[in-house]
């Protein structure tokens, strides 16, 4: 995600959440999978198969109102009309197959959190995660047959005198609704964030949506090095408080996934987790500051 100006100009709150929509690649810190959260990846790439999706819709629709003209007048009114349902409903049913992945983004990153010890309230969370799942397998189905019906619709209408021209319609609406299970979300999901951002960047004056500065405490196993550890505008600094292995992460404005990886990657594995976890605790902070939006 692009951020104009990270060290002054920080997005809403509500725009930080659409942003756990969006793909999320896997962090691998000192061996251990961890979720990605203020992160993102695979975004061209759904782009890519998006519009694929659109120019496919766009083939079928041009198809199918061939085959209305060939039928005469209601015959098109009823095939364009119907079309468009379906085109909608592609559209629609992609996006309600979305509708949980920030939610799960946030309690994986809960689960992350927790002490492994924790275990009833890990299994809780595994249970929270999997719901949705027969939802879920309805929309892909309505998808799928969608996508069954549109090929169904252009063989009645008599579009093409040859059954083998009806093969290549098959293939790219099968790919559409692929492209819709896989793709379409999460393209939504990152142009919405996007133009959130973007459009709170174009309000941002100094004030309001200004980067707020915050702090977390964190305790490693073992001695940080090279401190003060920085990753501009963020910094890991010796607690001054406290004696032992305490510290403070300063942040201003978001710390994105990427920024944890930055700080931490060049200190003992065995401190990777512990700071990891603290960065993350500062992220989930994020999602509920309030810099005078």
């Amino acid at each position: 995600m692009d951020i104009k100006d990270k060290s002054d100009f920080q997005p809403s709150s509500q725009t930080l959440r659409k942003w756990l929509g969006t793909r999320k690649p896997d962090l691998t810190i000192a061996g251990m999978n961890v979720p990605g959260f203020l992160g993102d990846s695979g975004n061209s790439t759904d782009t890519t198969w998006f519009w694929v999706a659109v120019l496919g819709e766009i083939a079928g629709l041009v198809a199918t109102m061939y085959g209305g003209v060939r039928g005469g007048g209601e015959f098109l009114i009823v095939a364009l009309l119907g079309v468009l349902m379906f085109i909608f409903c592609d559209f629609f049913f992609a996006s309600k197959l979305h509708r949980n992945e920030g939610k799960k983004c946030t309690l994986k990153t809960e689960k992350f959190l927790l002490d492994d010890s924790n275990t009833a309230k890990i299994g809780m969370m595994e249970i929270e995660l999997q719901k949705g799942g027969v939802t879920d397998f309805i929309l892909k189905a309505a998808i799928i047959l969608i996508a069954l019906i549109k090929v169904a619709a252009i063989v009645l209408l008599g579009v093409f005198n040859s059954l083998m021209l009806y093969i290549p319609f098959m293939i790219i609406f099968l790919i559409v609704a692929y492209v819709h299970i896989r793709h379409t979300g999460y393209y939504f999901a990152y142009y919405l964030t996007q133009k959130a951002i973007d459009k709170e960047r174009r309000q941002y004056n100094g004030k309001v949506f200004e980067a707020i500065d915050a702090e977390q405490m964190v305790e490693t196993p073992l001695p940080l090095r090279n401190l003060p550890i920085r990753h501009s505008p963020h910094e890991i600094v010796a607690n001054p408080d406290k004696d032992g292995n305490h510290y403070i992460i300063r942040a201003k404005g978001v710390l994105t996934d990427n920024d944890i990886i930055c700080l931490i990657n060049k200190q003992e594995e065995a401190n990777k987790i512990p700071l990891a976890k603290a960065c993350r605790r500062f992220q989930l902070g994020n999602l509920n500051a309030q810099n005078n939006q």
